[in-house]
């Protein structure tokens, strides 16, 4: 198929982000969201009789699912492109919940196989590996505009669905089943919306990236700003190859980094509830922090998305971690008189995860082209996750030794601090100005 270059024509490029959205929200967010309710109701449920300790383990291995899979998903994207990787995620929330909804009270087992394995795998299949693999795929120019509207959009679609999901827990009574199959039933509609709507690449629909003549500079020899972008963005036919990528001090910098971040983003969810609980903040306080943590998501992703075509993302990352870091650090001093320091750690995460989880993305793409940007990205997410994983795990053995979760919180802040630093010295390539824009 021929491709087109009216920049006038509505761009499908538009449609391709929603339908990523949609299709993220249906399957990573209600799925979570519903076995957030599910399990709490499990917990009531004095039939059924997993420990803390599996709830635990499950956690976990669900942790280290949202970067192992990176490391072959990465291969295949290029290969099949990312709309597979999506039906994969949407197939495999139907079966997790359909099978595993129905299973989870049988044996501890049964729970960690399939919220922390099949359940991980749905999720990692709808995040940010084959996403921003499409992001970076339709927008070269516009990339950070369209990580917003993506991101922004499932973030918009996961505020209103908990209570869609506590609507429909309650009409059962309270049974803890339907939170697995609300998940299976939104992976069903996220395979609809995949099929119909979703696109690999802009020639499959006769258009190029941005909706841009090919002619332009982008797609030339060379980088040049433009009324677009006054970023580096690696030209087409320069990209940089995965063997030459991982030898590279540049994205080694980026990973360690990406590590920092995550380390203190897991904070906030082991031992985060624990430790402010912990210290006297009542849920009350805990339910207006999370409050705080979805607004200020969305505003980072809307804002700081934008920004990375303005300002070199890797930059804006380091400083998304940092105020996370200082967010941690602030943690340290919360107390029943001082819980805004508590909100302003889940403020200060929820911007360090749209730097960590979304606009380091666009920096990877930036810096070494799309060609291999989904095994170089699922690179950085396997490490990331794999190292952070064991948060929850270091949490506990301190609070068994020391009996608080401060020191916790001050050795990965001090971490997360110090692993920004060598990103500072990545080289990026200078571009051109150019004159008639």
């Amino acid at each position: 198929m021929g491709t087109t270059n009216n920049s006038k024509s509505f761009y499908y490029g538009w449609v391709v982000m929603l339908s990523c959205a949609v299709s993220t929200a249906l399957i990573s967010t209600v799925g979570m969201q519903a076995t957030q309710f599910s399990n709490g109701l499990m917990r009531q449920d004095t039939s059924v009789t997993l420990s803390a300790t599996t709830y635990g383990l499950g956690y976990t291995v669900f942790a280290l699912m949202q970067g192992i899979p990176g490391l072959f998903l990465g291969k295949h994207i290029i290969k099949r492109g990312a709309k597979s990787v999506y039906l994969m995620g949407g197939i495999t929330a139907v079966i997790t919940g359909l099978l595993f909804g129905n299973l989870i009270d049988k044996s501890p087992f049964f729970f960690i196989l399939g919220y922390g394995f099949f359940f991980g795998f749905a999720g990692f299949c709808a995040s940010q590996l084959a996403a921003q693999t499409l992001v970076n795929t339709w927008f070269v120019k516009k990339r950070g505009s369209g990580s917003a509207m993506r991101t922004v959009s499932a973030a918009i679609i996961g505020f209103f669905t908990p209570h869609i999901i506590r609507w429909a827990t309650s009409l059962s009574g309270g049974n803890w089943r339907y939170g697995w199959y609300i998940m299976a039933i939104g992976g069903a509609i996220s395979i609809v919306v995949t099929l119909l709507f979703m696109k690999n690449k802009p020639s499959d629909v006769g258009q190029c990236p941005d909706n841009l003549d090919p002619m332009l500079d982008i797609l030339e020899k060379g980088n040049t700003i433009s009324k677009y972008s006054n970023v580096y963005k690696r030209p087409n036919g320069e990209d940089i190859k995965y063997n030459e990528a991982i030898r590279s001090y540049s994205l080694w910098a980026i990973i360690i980094m990406c590590m920092g971040g995550f380390c203190v983003s897991n904070l906030l969810y082991s031992p985060g509830s624990l430790y402010f609980m912990g210290i006297g903040l009542t849920t009350e306080n805990l339910a207006t922090a999370q409050s705080f943590q979805v607004i200020s998501s969305l505003l980072g992703a809307l804002i700081i998305n934008r920004l990375s075509d303005r300002i070199e993302p890797l930059y804006l990352v380091a400083g998304c971690v940092g105020f996370m870091c200082l967010g941690a650090l602030g943690a340290t001093k919360a107390s029943v008189e001082t819980p805004v320091l508590m909100y302003l750690f889940y403020i200060s995460a929820a911007i360090g995860m749209v730097g960590t989880m979304q606009v380091v993305a666009i920096g990877i793409g930036n810096l070494f082209g799309n060609a291999e940007f989904p095994r170089i990205q699922g690179l950085c997410l396997f490490v990331a996750a794999l190292v952070s994983s064991q948060v929850s795990t270091i949490a506990g053995i301190v609070f068994d030794r020391v009996g608080s979760y401060v020191p916790v919180f001050y050795i990965f802040a001090i971490f997360g601090l110090i692993s920004i630093i060598p990103t500072l010295f990545i080289k990026i390539p200078k571009i051109k100005v150019k004159d008639n824009n």
